[in-house]
């Protein structure tokens, strides 16, 4: 296999299988200008299956480094209000995103003052990708996206030990590209049919700056009822980087 042929492989997988991109959809893709190639041959892709519109950003280090050592203090964390409206729309309109990462100058900061280097992100605009982490976590939201024939398709695909517990194990499809259901594995207790836990990834982007998160839900029998004890989202964000979240959920009091 050539360099051009893997080059292509690898930005169909992006398109094509980590975002699932759809007709009509907007893509945005952020990069560093090293990633000039890839991000190419990922637009080219993306147009070919319909996408409405791709938008590319590039991230560059000696910008970056030079507001950190010459920038004024209130600007370091400064959120443009473009980017806060770009954000609202694309969140609205379930865009897609791809982040491309690997820093081709590991140590072009190492040297800055640190405190400055770490306040140097947009803030408004991380608290707002934290928030859209969050909400896809909150039990709220899961109860209004329940695991039901509405929502899903199963397939049984074996049987499995969980927590010491005999379980089903179904491959688990949403009916929908919807940002709060998940593409993945779901354990079934073999005596109680209560949900044990769901592994997967979002069935659609948060938004265009957070792909689609990897969330790991346990569950807990409490009182009869199999509630929600531990979810774990991982996620690549364009601002942020690499976050995980986890909630943990104790002191159910179950009222009859």
């Amino acid at each position: 296999m050539g360099p051009a042929e893997r080059l292509d492989r690898y930005a169909r997988l992006a398109v094509e299988v980590a975002v699932n991109l759809q007709p009509g959809q907007f893509l945005r893709i952020s990069a560093d200008p090293e990633h000039l190639p890839l991000v190419r041959a990922m637009g080219r892709i993306a147009y070919e299956r319909g996408a409405r519109y791709v938008e590319v950003v590039y991230r560059d280090a000696h910008l970056r480094r030079a507001l950190i050592e010459h920038g004024p203090e209130e600007s370091l964390d400064w959120t443009p209000p473009w980017t806060m409206a770009l954000i609202d729309h694309l969140i609205d309109a379930r865009g897609a995103t791809i982040v491309i990462t690997g820093e081709p100058e590991p140590e072009l900061l190492a040297d800055l003052d640190q405190r400055r280097t770490q306040r140097a992100r947009p803030r408004l605009a991380v608290e707002k990708l934290l928030d859209a982490e969050s909400e896809a976590s909150l039990p709220s939201v899961a109860a209004k996206t329940g695991i039901n024939r509405e929502n899903y398709t199963a397939r049984l695909r074996g049987s499995d030990i969980d927590n010491g517990r005999e379980c089903w194990v179904l491959e688990l499809k949403p009916r929908t590209r919807n940002k709060f259901l998940l593409a993945g594995t779901l354990w079934v207790d073999k005596k109680s049919s209560g949900i044990v836990k769901v592994d997967g990834k979002t069935a659609a982007s948060l938004s265009m700056w957070v792909a689609s998160p990897h969330i790991v839900e346990e569950r807990a029998e409490v009182s009869g009822l199999w509630l929600p004890a531990r979810t774990v989202s991982q996620s690549s964000t364009f601002l942020a980087g690499d976050s995980q979240l986890e909630i943990a959920y104790t002191g159910y009091q179950v009222h009859r």
